[in-house]
This record gives structure tokens, C-alpha cells and sequence, in this order.
């Protein structure tokens, strides 16, 4: 909320920030080679910071242009963007899972 005020007020630094931070997280994955086991992981962990990063950049957008509509979509993509996070969610589970069984 603090960020969406801070908006409001015209204030994007709070976004800024926020965006630079994961396009950083974004590059720095993009420098690993994950071993076959985690490559889905790997994959569906880059889509989602990628899609998380393109929802910042639309809300900080709409936010400081006061566009109502523009929030609500953006809302609508990070809602979406849930099912990223519960994929992500199974598919460390099932690498926990594997590690701590793995098969002979």
C-alpha cells in the first residue's frame, strides 16, 4: 500500500527500485546452467520474474497517470501470475522430493 500511496503522490521510486532489483534477480538467473532435473524450474522461475517485472512496470505506469483501468489490469495479470507461483510451488516440491528419494 505504501508504494500505491507513494504513487499517487507521484512518487515511483519505490517501484523503481523494486524493478531494478528484479531485473537484476532476472540477469543473475540468466547466468546459471541449473542441472537437467531443475531446467523446468529454471524456466518457469525466469517467465515468472519476466511477467512479475512487466506487471511492476505496468502499475508503477498506471498508478502515476492515475488510470483506474490500467490498475485493474495489471491487478488482473498478478492474479494470473498466482498460478506461475503455485507451478513453481509443485515443481520444488517434487525436487525436495526427488532429492531426499532419489531413485536407484
Amino acid at each position: 500500500m505504501a508504494l500505491i500511496k507513494a504513487g499517487i503522490s507521484g512518487s515511483t521510486e519505490g517501484f523503481d527500485e523494486l524493478i531494478v532489483r528484479t531485473e537484476s534477480m532476472e540477469q543473475e538467473m540468466k547466468s546459471i546452467t541449473p542441472p537437467s532435473s531443475c531446467e523446468k524450474y529454471h524456466q518457469v522461475s525466469l517467465e515468472a520474474l519476466g511477467r512479475g517485472r512487466a506487471i511492476l512496470i505496468e502499475l508503477k505506469n498506471a498508478i502515476s497517470t492515475r488510470d483506474v483501468s490500467k490498475v485493474a489490469e495489471a491487478a488482473q495479470e498478478a492474479a494470473a501470475l498466482k498460478a506461475k507461483a503455485d507451478e513453481l510451488t509443485r515443481l520444488e516440491t517434487n525436487l525436495r522430493a526427488v532429492r531426499q528419494h532419489p531413485s536407484p
